[in-house]
């Protein structure tokens, strides 16, 4: 369990790195500030090979949450201003289409 949780705090700093340097004009100073405090604090606990899943979750958990963060500022910052996110209207189409959706037949041979 701790060896799982280790490496996929190993995983999430690194997808976090990247993301901040891929989106770093997206992402404002003080959530940088945060997600970069976060990073540190889970790499920190990965070095302590002692360390065990209680001391790393919380901190697995908390750069966790300002992930979800930056994906928020990057989303909110590519969708042009004026438009709503389009995550209401488009369902309504897509429920007729389904609607109308046929299933197929087949037999065996």
């Amino acid at each position: 369990e701790t060896v799982e949780l280790r490496n996929a705090a190993d995983n999430l700093a690194y997808s976090a790195e990247r993301t901040l340097s891929e989106h770093a004009e997206k992402i404002d100073d003080e959530l940088k500030g945060r997600v970069e405090a976060a990073i540190a604090e889970v790499r920190s606990v990965l070095a302590d090979t002692d360390a065990d899943a209680a001391a790393l979750q919380p901190k697995v958990e908390a750069l966790s949450q300002a992930m979800q963060e930056i994906g928020e500022a990057v989303y909110t910052a590519s969708t042009p201003e004026g438009e709503a996110p389009a995550d209401g209207a488009a369902g309504e189409a897509d429920g007729e289409e389904e609607a109308s959706t046929v299933e197929g037949e087949f037999r065996e041979v």
